[in-house]
């Protein structure tokens, strides 16, 4: 722990023994010890002769610091005996039990640990921020202000034609990215294992132009159809509806997925990857 008032060497007590001759009345320089008289309050000094604790002027005189002047010369062999207290005053701190302000510019080496709230009046300059364990970078702030954080996303499409009788879940088999490995290609099926908000968006094709077919396009969450898209075909285009919704997802146990229907016996998807698409991102847990 750090120390307060003099030097570990002289220690916060000092005691200088002097063996006196036939009449002396001024002590200083080295002790019996070879300990030099040193003091810088007088108040922190007694001065005792034979064991008798003197009284300051009446007895003796301690202005110089380094000597001590009695008014009656002592007799040979007299113990003159001066105890000496380091004297200390500490300003300008902050106490640890009630708290206080650092006015000044402070620095750590080490570790702060904070278990209250943090205020930053001023700004705080940051470039990474951890998560709870401190062992993994969930938030990074780059010199021009860019905040790039950790979200869990996903974007799959379908490549090939899928000849399945109308209606069935879309199975997107190629995945463009997922950052946390919940979507499955086997079931189509995106299945968050963090609680809150997502938002998804989903797109299927079907390959004819006939003005009489149509497809319906759903996400759902659970089984259960939550937001719905139609388009009916053209003389020049092909029904390629789009749907988009935001969920809340308890985590691990909810699934979301895209869920097509269409009429007429036409069961292939266009084989245009821009037409079919799921992708969805973490929103937050709106708290």
């Amino acid at each position: 722990m750090p120390y307060i008032g003099r030097s570990l060497g002289d220690g916060v007590r000092a005691r200088y023994i002097y063996a006196a001759t036939s009449g002396q009345t001024s002590f200083s320089g080295n002790d019996a010890n070879g300990i030099a008289l040193a003091y810088s309050d007088t108040l922190y000094m007694d001065v005792y002769q034979n064991g008798v604790l003197l009284k300051p002027v009446t007895d003796y005189a301690s202005t110089t610091g380094t000597s001590v002047v009695l008014v009656t010369g002592a007799s040979t062999d007299d113990v003159v005996e001066m105890i000496v207290y380091d004297s200390f005053a500490v300003a300008d701190t902050v106490s640890a039990a009630n708290g206080g302000t650092f006015t000044g510019n402070m620095a750590m080496g080490g570790t702060l640990g904070v278990t209250g709230i943090t205020t930053a009046t001023g700004g705080l300059n940051v470039g990474t921020i951890k998560e709870a364990t401190g062992s993994t970078t969930a938030i990074t702030i780059d010199s021009s202000g860019i905040v790039d954080a950790k979200v869990p996303m996903f974007h799959a499409t379908r490549t090939q034609q899928l000849t399945t009788a109308s209606p069935y879940v879309c199975l997107f088999n190629t995945v463009v990215f997922d950052t946390d490995s919940w979507y499955a290609t086997g079931t189509g099926r995106y299945t968050p294992q963090k609680a809150g908000y997502y938002y998804f968006v989903g797109q299927w094709s079907l390959a004819t132009t006939n003005t009489s077919y149509y497809l319906s396009l759903s996400l759902r969450k659970n089984g259960t159809q939550t937001f719905n898209s139609v388009q009916y075909g053209g003389a020049s285009t092909y029904p390629r509806p789009q749907v988009s919704g935001i969920f809340h997802c308890n985590g691990n146990d909810d699934y979301i997925d895209c869920h097509v229907s269409f009429s007429g016996g036409v069961n292939a998807i266009w084989t245009d990857i821009q037409g079919n698409n799921f992708l969805g991102h973490y929103l937050g847990t709106g708290s």
